[in-house]
């Protein structure tokens, strides 16, 4: 098998995380991270190719996770004046490249997480296997998704923008909290 090298990133509001996920005979592997803080990059392109230019060898394709929606393979940053396209990202070299939500990158890696990194919230400490998984979380702004699963185990990762919802205190404690 060939020994192929892409593109993975992290890119949120602060800040920008690349590594190369190098696959060789069935396994995957990170090497060369790297973390940018976004604000020293003018755009988001500037900041994809200075990771790129710091690698011995250059990434062939990859694959950004990024925090805000993607409309046709471009995203403007929900809490960042970064914004970028598919297209404007293959001019670095990168064939394919895909973007693709944070939290929705979160939700396809949910399942494989194992019980020693998870903390109970309460409830039982195992569910049905079938069942959705949700993913939240804190950054820059608020994430959040889900990982649905049909009768047959087929999966599917549910993108959102749920930290833009509004919250409607119901109580006094959530007055304090508001």
């Amino acid at each position: 098998m060939t020994d192929l090298r892409l593109l993975v990133g992290d890119v949120g509001g602060t800040n920008a995380r690349f590594a190369i996920a190098r696959c060789n005979d069935g396994r995957i592997w990170l090497e060369a991270h790297d973390s940018f803080p976004a604000e020293h990059y003018p755009t988001f392109r500037q900041g994809v190719a200075a990771f790129i230019d710091g690698c011995e060898v250059k990434p062939s394709g990859g694959v950004i996770a990024v925090a805000g929606p993607i409309e046709d393979g471009t995203i403007d940053l929900t809490n960042s004046p970064w914004r970028t396209s598919e297209k404007e990202l293959g001019a670095l070299g990168l064939n394919p490249v895909r973007l693709i939500n944070d939290f929705e990158a979160l939700a396809w890696g949910a399942p494989i997480v194992t019980p020693e990194q998870l903390a109970s919230l309460g409830g039982p400490d195992a569910g049905d296997p079938l069942a959705t998984i949700a993913v939240l979380g804190p950054g820059t702004g608020f994430g959040v998704s889900a990982l649905v699963r049909d009768v047959h185990g087929r999966e599917m990762a549910l993108p959102s923008e749920g930290g833009h919802a509004c919250f409607a205190p119901g109580d006094p404690v959530e007055d304090e909290i508001l």
